[in-house]
């Protein structure tokens, strides 16, 4: 493919300030350009602006190496700016993924389709503006090589089906632990039916209401519970993410458990953010946010007081998860939405109780946009969607001025944790 961004000794490279005083120095070569703060207050970007064809798609990468900058993704940016025949602006797409290459140097890249007139663009997009970026550094330096701007294929769309399920355990089918994985393998069965790529349970809902104790309630992992789980994983071909108490080595555990399609354990979290009460009953809380690469994408797990608390969510959204399954017993029905509209991504909620001022089922599906798609409060009920990965939540005028621009991109490139919990 060709790469079809101007060279560094073209002549089309220049810099720009809002303040001649405030301009960062800047250094340009055939191989690389710079950009140096002397001061805090110091912004600027170098840009350049070429042709480009309306609905190609576009492979954008840039390598770059800093120097004393603690937090490069709040200080160092890459950014394509897509404009019409009179130059205004139609969509501002960061390069927001990021591969680390070594201690200080990272690649930025982004997959792109240029924008054409539809019912989002009145007119086409017949140039862009590469702007690469420097701010919010005392004297950091930022050196930007390797540019590519090449045609590539249509990116293929992910597309996966998710289940959300509900389990009643206050009814009179659900009094022993016999019943309620009774009731747990009946849901998996019903949700299983609709050919989901994933199905999520609620948090504690083996246990939960038969006054078990601790040791009675935990089971190490794998075990007899995930092992009958992970036969209807292969039964149906799909993941399973299962909530449950876990015992490890005389440790108990909040734990989260990803089953994949074949039954085995892919991966498991445990939660973070223990209620006061979790930690009087002996729980040891979770240390980290990972996320787990399935055959459809990155997912990652919250478990209920976790999505209280918005640094969770960003952090697993920070960590790269596409979806985020959240297996809750109390229903923050206002969290949900909002984390999905924080980060720009999609929730899944498997909830128990249900909120009286909650318009909406307690185990539901959020789009990246905050708006419910699909719900449940049947009892051994399933609600599936389907998301779109590769179709992400555009907003207008969200940060970049009068042009669209994805939310979860901006969230990602713009946040400042290098002011955070100081």
């Amino acid at each position: 493919m060709k790469n079809i961004i101007p060279s560094f000794s073209s002549g089309k490279w220049s810099v720009w300030a809002a303040f001649e005083n405030k301009k960062p120095v800047s250094t340009i070569s055939d191989t690389e350009l710079t950009l140096m703060a002397n001061a805090y207050s110091d912004a600027g970007k170098w840009v350049c602006t070429f042709d480009v064809t309306p609905g190609m798609d576009y492979n954008f990468s840039f390598d770059i190496k800093t120097e004393r900058i603690e937090y490069q993704r709040s200080c160092v940016r890459a950014m394509a700016v897509w404009q019409d025949d009179t130059g205004e602006m139609l969509r501002c797409d960061y390069a927001i993924n990021e591969e680390k290459l070594d201690k200080n140097t990272f690649r930025m890249s982004k997959h792109i389709t240029a924008p054409k007139i539809d019912a989002r663009y009145k007119k086409d997009a017949v140039q862009v503006t590469v702007e690469l970026l420097l701010w919010n550094t005392d004297n950091g330096k930022a050196t930007f090589f390797n540019p590519v701007f090449e045609e590539t294929d249509p990116v293929v769309h992910r597309k996966v089906k998710v289940a959300t399920t509900y389990i009643n355990p206050y009814v009179d089918d659900a009094k022993t632990y016999e019943d309620r994985v009774a009731k747990i393998l009946r849901t998996a069965d019903n949700a299983g039916a609709l050919s989901p790529d994933i199905i999520a349970f609620s948090e504690f809902i083996a246990t939960r209401e038969l006054r078990m104790s601790k040791p009675e309630a935990s089971q190490t992992i794998p075990g007899p519970l995930t092992n009958l789980l992970s036969e209807k994983a292969r039964k149906y071909n799909c993941y399973i993410m299962f909530n449950m108490a876990e015992e490890e080595n005389g440790f108990y555990y909040n734990t989260s458990v990803l089953i994949d399609r074949q039954g085995n354990i892919a991966g498991k979290y445990r939660k973070v953010h223990l209620t006061y009460r979790e930690c009087l009953t002996g729980t040891t809380p979770g240390r980290d946010y990972p996320v787990f690469e399935t055959d459809f994408g990155k997912i990652g797990f919250a478990i209920c007081f976790d999505h209280f608390f918005p640094e969770s969510v960003r952090q697993l959204t920070l960590n790269g998860a596409e979806i985020i399954f959240v297996s809750t017993a109390g229903d923050g029905y206002m969290q949900s939405t909002a984390r999905a509209q924080d980060n720009g991504v999609p929730m899944v909620i498997s909830c128990v109780n249900h909120a009286k001022a909650s318009p909406w089922p307690q185990s539901r599906i959020v789009g990246a946009d905050g708006v419910i798609i699909a719900g449940t409060m049947d009892d051994c009920g399933a609600a599936v969607a389907t998301l779109d990965l590769d179709d992400p939540f555009i907003a207008f005028w969200f940060s970049v001025g009068s042009a669209y621009s994805v939310k979860h991109d901006n969230y990602m490139a713009e946040a400042r944790p290098d002011t955070y919990l100081k």
